[in-house]
């Protein structure tokens, strides 16, 4: 439950902030989604779609913030697996 909760935060996060156009963009979402595998499977289907429905909203960010701005959400995405895993030990 905390994984899925944190996904979703983690996607709210990055909607604000970037776009998936960049090599650092495409990187960050491709991480997310290896973070959403880790869901439990009955929740999985509706973290990606919700990914993807970020995705295409992404797309209408100015250029100039989104590799600034995945950077960002892909520290916050380390953070939160780093956490994940201190949690489960």
């Amino acid at each position: 439950m905390k994984k899925v909760l944190l996904a979703v935060l983690l996607s709210g996060f990055a909607l604000s902030a970037s776009a998936a156009t960049s090599s650092t963009c495409e990187k960050y979402f491709a991480d997310l989604d290896d973070f959403v595998k880790m869901a439990p499977a009955d929740q999985q289907a509706a973290l990606k779609q919700q990914n993807e429905e970020t995705k295409k909203k992404f797309e209408m960010i100015p250029e100039a913030a989104r590799d600034q701005a995945c950077t960002q959400a892909a520290d916050a995405l380390k953070q939160a697996k780093a956490a994940m895993s201190s949690a489960g030990k």
